[in-house]
């Protein structure tokens, strides 16, 4: 299977950055893993739904290169434990699906249709994070169900 995370904006914390690419590193030795962002829409003047809308359009984009299945990062999205995202996760490669792509909105969150479209919704947690935070918490969470999935301590209940 390949994993796919895709996000707008740029790391600007450093921290964050070397914690994403430690978890990323992990992964990648698990699955296939690719990472994508695209550019964020702020600009004076626009507002918040402009802005959501111009980066919405743009990860449409970097998705329209993709196949597979799609899955938004909301609060209001549907959560899971660990162990229940291994599951799910590992049912959809058991049934052989090629691809999933992991979508983190910017600072204004995701467009609210890009967030219909999606296959999925997913909340890592009901409260809110910088999307720097998000990518490692994300990164860590599919770590995690990987290793759990291949029989590595990693994961204790």
């Amino acid at each position: 299977m390949q994993v796919d995370l895709i996000w707008v904006g740029k790391a600007r914390d450093k921290l964050s950055d070397e914690l994403f690419e430690r978890y990323l590193q992990r992964l990648s030795r698990l699955v296939r893993v690719e990472t994508a962002h695209v550019a964020e829409a702020r600009g004076k003047g626009r507002s918040r739904d402009e802005i959501r809308r111009v980066e919405g359009q743009r990860l449409r984009e970097a998705l329209a290169r993709r196949e597979g299945r799609v899955v938004a990062l909301d609060e209001r999205g549907r959560s899971f434990t660990t162990r229940e995202l291994a599951m799910r996760l590992g049912g959809h490669e058991d049934r052989g699906l090629k691809r999933v792509s992991f979508v983190i909105g910017g600072a204004e969150g995701l467009e609210p249709e890009l967030v219909k479209e999606a296959d999925e919704v997913l909340s890592l947690s009901p409260l809110t994070f910088p999307h720097e935070l998000a990518r490692v918490l994300l990164a860590e969470q599919l770590y995690r169900c990987w290793s759990l999935r291949a029989g590595h301590p990693y994961h204790r209940d």
